[in-house]
């Protein structure tokens, strides 16, 4: 198989970073594995250089197909399937130029020629977003909160609250029903984000200060959903639907909502309990 240049980016960004960062000497080990015979000492070059110079002398030769199969191995993603399906997407985009595809066939990655003309990859995008009364009809079947990925002793806590949602709704008490709602879908995100700490911070959304990530206690909720969406635990309409939730915090302090106006209705705190249900559901399919 030979690559493009730009192919060789790609796949050079996806060993390197995408799929989780590899320090020197974790490529060294990797490129060893393909028949180098490198060692990581003082002027090594940069990561980046190494690893597209390295790509380009295996290029055209049987062990092109092995770097690439090693990049995208299943057992490197156990923590995270997601990402794998979305980095062979995002590499297929590419690798289709140079008239391959990769795929996952049982446990191992496999290859096939492809054929195509650019103008049969665009088609106009058609796809109507849901309005926030289209979202907060969705029917949602009965939550199992035992399937959160959290911890086991979190889950009656977060079935307390989800009851007293329900209550606060039913009582017509939109603000004090907009506030459990924050607390609860923060307090999932977190747990999750604590048990996958190297997933939510490696994160292209990851909140930085002076270009280090912050500490999980400097997160808002904002940066929880966002990670969270870049990660597959939750899909785009909850992200775009949670802008309210998102906020909870600020409307707790009386003078911060005198400041922004904000009276909710029970409308909107009806689109806030489904952002969380149907975050609770999205989080807990993912693993199906």
């Amino acid at each position: 198989m030979k690559l493009s240049e730009q192919t060789i980016k790609i796949l050079t960004e996806i060993i390197n970073e995408k799929s989780g960062h590899r320090t020197g000497p974790e490529l060294v080990s990797f490129f060893n594995s393909l028949g180098f015979h490198d060692v990581y000492r003082q002027g090594f070059p940069s990561r980046k250089i190494y690893t597209e110079d390295n790509i380009r002398k295996l290029n055209g030769t049987a062990e092109i197909d092995e770097c690439i199969k090693n990049a995208f191995k299943p057992i490197n993603f156990v923590e995270n399937y997601q990402l794998m399906y979305d980095l062979i997407e995002y590499f297929n985009k590419y690798l289709m130029y140079d008239g391959w595809n990769i795929y996952l066939n049982g446990n191992n990655i496999s290859f096939k020629k492809v054929n195509f003309s650019v103008k049969d990859l665009y088609t106009p995008d058609i796809k109507k977003e849901k309005t926030e009364e289209e979202f907060i009809s969705i029917k949602v079947e009965a939550l199992n909160l035992a399937k959160l990925p959290i911890e086991n002793s979190l889950i009656p806590i977060i079935k307390s609250r989800m009851d007293e949602i329900e209550n606060c709704l039913n009582a017509k008490s939109p603000l004090a029903t907009i506030f459990l709602c924050g607390s609860v879908l923060e307090g999932i995100l977190f747990a999750i984000a604590s048990k996958n700490m190297k997933d939510f911070n490696m994160a292209n959304a990851s909140p930085k200060k002076d270009e280090k990530v912050k500490s999980f206690s400097e997160w808002s909720l904002k940066d929880y959903v966002d990670v969270s969406k870049e990660l597959g635990y939750i899909d785009e309409d909850v992200k775009k639907f949670s802008h309210v939730v998102q906020d909870f915090r600020n409307y707790i302090h009386p003078y911060q909502q005198m400041a922004q106006q904000f009276n909710p209705s029970i409308e909107t705190a009806k689109l806030c309990v489904q952002v969380v249900k149907i975050a609770i559901q999205q989080i807990t399919n993912r693993g199906n």
